[in-house]
């Protein structure tokens, strides 16, 4: 049995955003991408953070202004709430960069690194997404915490195959 690693998982098709960028153009491309955080670059294409929703939430909420978050979490399962770009209204942000609002360390993975010990970093910072660089520190890929469930899941049967 070959051992999977992060590559065998990792989506190579890496959305980034720039540390000087403005927020709303930002957050407006988390939104177009139906993603929920990307990596930030600076204006030389190093890596300098990462940006989530989270971050944009608590940006807001820092800046006094009502909360304009939905939570459509507690829907019905397959609702169309559940989209990524239903998560925050962008309209409403300062113009301020995306410097003012990353989280500004990231934690990386190689492309070797096993896919349990991508799991367990997840865990144990706390954090849904991981960039894959090669040793120069340039972006190969992102891993997701979902990526890592369909690999945990991949060899299980579905639900609804064990009733019927």
């Amino acid at each position: 049995m070959t051992r999977r690693v992060a590559k065998d998982i990792m989506n190579p098709n890496v959305v980034t955003v720039t540390s000087s960028m403005d927020v709303q153009e930002a957050a407006r491309i988390l939104l177009d991408e139906g993603i929920t955080g990307a990596p930030v670059v600076d204006d030389t294409g190093q890596l300098v953070g990462v940006l989530s929703q989270t971050d944009l939430v608590e940006y807001d909420l820092a800046t006094e202004r009502p909360l304009t978050v939905e939570t459509p979490f507690y829907r019905h399962l397959f609702d169309d709430a559940l989209l990524p770009g239903r998560g925050f209204q962008i309209e409403e942000l300062p113009a301020d960069t995306v410097r003012d609002v990353m989280t500004p360390f990231l934690i990386t993975v190689e492309e070797e690194t096993p896919i349990r010990e991508v799991a367990a970093r997840m865990a144990k910072f706390s954090i849904h997404r991981l960039i894959v660089t090669d040793a120069d520190q340039q972006i190969r890929g992102i891993v997701t915490s979902l990526d890592v469930l369909r690999w945990v899941t991949a060899d299980m049967p579905f639900e609804a195959d064990l009733a019927g």
